[in-house]
């Protein structure tokens, strides 16, 4: 399962970035139990949540349609917009 997090950088987003990782797995659509495979904490300022090899960062504005094209990507199955 592939997440993006906007307002990655934020104090909502960092905390559920941090919750999501050490949880590991995440509830479909169809209910069933996920592995979590990636974060991509997206927001203006860089983000901070440590060295997990499944969180990438991406830096820009949400209103640029180029920065969300490197954040959303097909293979991303959901979006937590804070």
């Amino acid at each position: 399962m592939r997440i993006v997090i906007t307002g990655g950088a934020g104090f909502l987003g960092t905390r559920l970035a941090r919750k999501l990782l050490e949880r590991g797995t995440l509830t479909d659509a169809r209910g069933r139990e996920r592995r979590i495979e990636s974060i991509v904490l997206l927001d203006v300022a860089p983000a901070t949540v440590g060295d997990d090899p499944r969180v990438t960062v991406v830096t820009g504005d949400l209103a640029d349609p180029a920065v969300i094209a490197r954040a959303v990507t097909s293979d991303t199955d959901t979006v937590f917009h804070l």
